[in-house]
């Protein structure tokens, strides 16, 4: 869809079209638009992409509603991405859906990149999986920086005395 037909189309028309696309650009390109409405469209079609972009794209959707669908679904780099971007998300919620999807990459990502992520869960999940790769990766980039920044902490204290 372009700009074009969502300037040509009314809200009830977008509403009633049932396209997570359709009212994900309305709300995205009209001005005083009932974002909760065109919001629950969204969240009624289970899309994990477009349920992401409503939430970090669109001012006043609900965040925890769209993504209490993407952790529903259990897509490992759908949760990842949605405790990354989206401001106001549930990180502790998506941790938990891509803990429990097994995925030793998403698990390595999540460690590697979101702010108070349970590393050692998530290192027990890289670690137990058969491609030692992403443990190799966990214990380089993840692993050793905890470790070096716990280090640094307690010698900048001792700095401190």
């Amino acid at each position: 869809m372009g700009t074009q037909v969502v300037n040509d189309l009314s809200a009830e028309e977008v509403i009633k079209s049932g396209s997570p696309k359709l009212n994900y650009e309305y709300a995205l390109c009209k001005s005083n638009v009932d974002v909760i409405v065109h919001g629950k469209v969204v969240i009624n079609s289970g899309n994990d992409s477009y349920n992401y972009r409503y939430a970090k794209y669109i001012k006043g959707a609900d965040v925890l509603a769209h993504g209490e669908i993407v952790i529903k679904n259990g897509n490992a780099m759908w949760n990842f991405l949605f405790a990354k971007d989206v401001e106001g998300a549930n990180i502790k919620a998506h941790e938990n859906a891509v803990i429990a999807s097994g995925d030793a990459l998403w698990c390595y990502k999540f460690a590697q990149e979101i702010k108070g992520a349970n590393i050692d869960v998530l290192e027990e999940v890289v670690m137990s999986d058969s491609n030692h790769l992403w443990g190799d990766f966990f214990t380089k980039n993840v692993k050793e920086r905890r470790e070096g920044l716990g280090l640094r902490k307690v010698l900048s204290r001792r700095n401190k005395k």
